[in-house]
């Protein structure tokens, strides 16, 4: 047995197809994910929106770690529970 064959089968190359192939495509969807949520956000500026997505073009994999780490798009935080005030009107127009 050569040594060349050895470490083949220890790699056992059918599993580390499978595994690069289903790397790489969830690699790819958070990519993709990634640049629509850019392109998509209406609360950044139009400059800010073209750097990202020349960064997360150009830079691949970089670009995406870097996104991920500054997260430049801002999270739409809504409450389940309603505002003081909504509170406040709901309850004094209730009929006792």
């Amino acid at each position: 047995m050569d040594i060349e064959e050895g470490v083949m089968d220890t790699f056992n190359m059918p599993n580390l197809v499978i595994f690069l192939v289903l790397v790489s495509v969830i690699l790819f969807w958070a990519w993709l994910s990634a640049l629509v949520s850019v392109i998509r956000c209406q609360e950044m500026k139009d400059a800010d929106r073209i750097i990202w997505v020349i960064l997360l073009c150009v830079l691949n994999l970089l670009g995406l770690i870097l996104y991920w780490f500054l997260d430049p798009v801002p999270k739409r935080t809504r409450s389940l529970a309603r505002t003081d005030q909504e509170l406040k009107d709901y309850f004094n127009s209730r009929p006792e």
